[in-house]
C-alpha cells in the first residue's frame, strides 16, 4: 500500500513536471521528499513486523493441531439429556 501510494504520487509529480517545466529544482525536491517519506514508512512497517515475529518466536506456541486437541479434550458446553 505504501509503495503503491508513493509510486502514484511520483507519477503525478512527473506529469506536473512534464506539463509545467519551469521550476526544475522544485520538482526534484518534491521527488526526493516523497522517496524519503516512502522509505521511512517502509522501514517503520518492517520494524513493526520484525518485532511481532520475534515475539511470536519467543512465545514458542505449540502446533495448531495440538492446540485444537486441547480445546476438544475438555468440552466446556456439555449438553444435558433434558430439554428439547
Amino acid at each position: 500500500m505504501i509503495q503503491s501510494s508513493g509510486n502514484t504520487v511520483l507519477l503525478l509529480i512527473l506529469c506536473m513536471q512534464h506539463s509545467f517545466p519551469e521550476p526544475g529544482r522544485l520538482y526534484l525536491d518534491l521527488i526526493l521528499a516523497i522517496l524519503a517519506l516512502e522509505l521511512i514508512c517502509s522501514l517503520i512497517c518492517l520494524l513493526i513486523y520484525t518485532v511481532k515475529i520475534r515475539r511470536f518466536n519467543k512465545a514458542k506456541p505449540e502446533p495448531d493441531i495440538l492446540e485444537e486437541e486441547k480445546i476438544y479434550a475438555y468440552p466446556s458446553n456439555i449438553t444435558s439429556e433434558t430439554g428439547f
